[in-house]
């Protein structure tokens, strides 16, 4: 959690020091900077920055934090317009999306033998994060006889 929390410090202190220093060049005579109630035009250029700084790590939260070991039935399997590969389980939602961070490139592999009704033991890591829309990804799995 402490990648996820890190993350968010970047965007919000990024955010910030942009505002203030957009604030500081829009009010100097025959700056270039201006503000826009209030809000320095630094400050969307501190928070994009800050979102790139940030991008890794919570990918890297994402992926390497919250392991654990899931035995769950499948009840249902779909796409998202995006392309997610979500798998609804008794245990929660879970996706299914290959991870440079994991060496995982066989998704779609394992997509399509996972099957209805039957229980599985997943290697899941990650949080589920409404907000964001994340779900813990599977990293590894075995039928259950």
């Amino acid at each position: 959690m402490f990648w996820f929390y890190f993350s968010i410090g970047l965007v919000v202190i990024f955010g910030l020091v942009g505002t203030v220093v957009g604030g500081f060049i829009g009010k100097s005579e025959g700056g270039i900077g201006f503000t826009i109630l209030g809000v320095g035009f630094g400050g969307g250029l501190g928070a994009f920055v800050g979102i790139l700084f940030a991008i890794a790590p919570l990918t890297y939260a994402q992926t390497h934090y919250n392991e654990r070991t899931v035995e769950a039935t499948v009840l249902d399997k779909d796409r998202t317009r995006e392309g997610d590969m979500r798998v609804y389980t008794d245990k929660g939602v879970f996706i299914n999306a290959d991870s440079v961070w994991r060496g995982k490139h066989n998704s779609a592999d394992w997509w399509g033998k996972w099957q209805e009704g039957e229980t599985y033991r997943f290697d899941v890591a990650g949080w589920r994060l409404g907000f964001t829309s994340d779900f813990p990804n599977i990293f590894d799995w075995e039928a259950v006889k």
